[in-house]
């Protein structure tokens, strides 16, 4: 392909220019952007720790991981900064989909909605995806913890009302808040008539052992495929031991597998109804700082953090 000739290609040098970089940054090594058709499955990770976004790259690719999630928190009062899409752009020229989650951990009251004028505004404000390099918007994060959103599933529904229009007029897709505690959130939404204006659902199943987490994304699935919507979790890790990492890596590499075959029934099951659907793992790729980075396949150093690199190897049979 000819990035010269290729306008999705050119919007996205034109959005990297603007942010300091030449043409000849990014023509050697440009790859075409994912078809906008989603696929069947998908990695992705949390970049969070990277050393540069070079490395990252070379590591996603090694895992086959095609998504990246970045965080944008509020207060929402006024419009996004421009310096918000210089990592995903990047990640956009090397054939990552991105996810951005507006958080609303510091909305203008901490956790609360933020005023849905204000909202609007915000959200009327964001570039269309070839000058964000963005795919997704997920609205919150963990909105069933009040350190995350700490505001009824009333309000949060009128977010995501004010959101549908707005980003898929611009051509982004919507995954509602993914759930940390169980479905009794998305249960309530779905009450609220709230599903109609997201396109993915997803959860956060921190359990101790593959075998409770996979019980618990099944019942996700089983929402999902009732209301016609697709699954999109954006983070997936399990607690552990850090006195026993081998058993903790053990039990990730079981949970990965067996994300692997659920989501092959899930497409399945879905395709009776022609929605597509995937789980697409969310895991760290380097250290956080939180208590999921001993979990992060790499060391902050850039090496192998074993025995979780070897885990996630094997448990996504990566050829080495």
């Amino acid at each position: 392909m000819d990035i010269l000739t290729d306008p999705t290609a050119m919007a996205v040098v034109g959005s990297l220019k603007s942010v300091g970089y030449s043409l000849a940054d990014v023509t050697t090594a440009w790859t075409p952007p994912i078809p906008s058709t989603d696929p069947p499955f998908a990695f992705g990770t949390n970049p969070g720790g990277a050393p540069n976004v070079q490395s990252t790259i070379a590591a996603m690719q090694h895992f086959g991981m095609k998504i990246a999630r970045f965080w944008t928190t509020g207060p929402f009062t006024s419009p996004p900064a421009s310096s918000l899409w210089t990592l995903p752009l990047q990640y956009a020229a090397a054939g990552i989909q991105n996810v951005a989650v507006l958080n609303f951990q510091n909305s203008a009251v901490r956790c609360k909605a933020p005023a849905l004028s204000d909202w609007t505004n915000y959200l009327n404000a964001i570039p269309a995806p070839a000058n964000t390099g963005i795919s997704y918007f997920e609205i919150g994060n963990e909105i069933d913890f009040t350190a995350y959103y700490n505001d009824s599933p009333a309000n949060y529904a009128a977010l995501l009302r004010v959101a549908a229009p707005i980003l898929r007029a611009k051509g982004y897709k919507i995954i509602c808040g993914n759930v940390l505690y169980g479905l009794t959130w998305l249960n309530t939404l779905a009450g609220l008539g709230a599903m109609t204006d997201c396109d993915y659902v997803g959860r956060h199943a921190y359990e101790n052992n593959a075998a409770a987490a996979l019980n618990d994304y099944q019942s996700l699935v089983t929402f999902a495929i009732a209301q016609g919507k697709g699954v999109f979790c954006t983070e997936v890790g399990l607690h552990g031991n850090s006195a026993n990492l081998p058993q903790w890596a053990a039990e990730t590499q079981k949970l990965y597998a067996g994300l692997k075959t659920l989501n092959a029934t899930l497409n399945t099951q879905h395709s009776t109804l022609n929605t597509q659907s995937a789980i697409y793992l969310q895991f760290p790729l380097y250290p956080t700082g939180t208590t999921a980075s001993p979990q992060s396949l790499f060391q902050s150093n850039g090496q192998p953090n074993e025995p979780f690199y070897s885990a996630a190897e094997r448990a996504l049979a990566i050829q080495v």
